[in-house]
């Protein structure tokens, strides 16, 4: 069996990233090894052509979770844009002054809180 990758390794090339939001972006990408690569459906391929490298939104339907589809050359520009976009709305709501005080506690407090229900 082949042993996980990873993320500072080069990706495999049957890399396929299916994660929900916010979970794998940008620090923990689901790297996944060729005996634990999805299939994609025809659906599927057919929205990824059509969404020129834009993440493509699929639907649990029995548990309604949502995950993005990234073709593997896309990922990295789409994982720098989403943070880029993030840093962008923390900037204009620091510029508004919605701000928080700095509070170490409640920080770890919310990361435990996080890890707990799962991201």
């Amino acid at each position: 069996p082949k042993t996980p990758r990873s993320p500072s390794e080069t990706p495999p090339t049957e890399f396929v990233l299916a994660a929900s939001l916010p979970s794998f972006v940008p620090f923990s990408p689901l790297w996944y090894t060729a005996c634990m690569t999805p299939k994609i459906t025809d659906e599927m391929r057919d929205e990824l052509a059509a969404r020129l490298g834009q993440p493509v939104r699929v639907e649990d339907d029995r548990t309604h979770k949502a995950y993005y589809l990234v073709a593997e050359e896309h990922a990295p520009e789409v994982i720098d844009n989403w943070v880029r976009e993030e840093l962008r709305k923390g900037f204009d709501a620091a510029d508004q002054g919605d701000l928080v005080e700095w509070n170490p506690e409640r920080i770890k407090a919310e990361g435990r809180r996080r890890l707990a229900k799962g991201g």
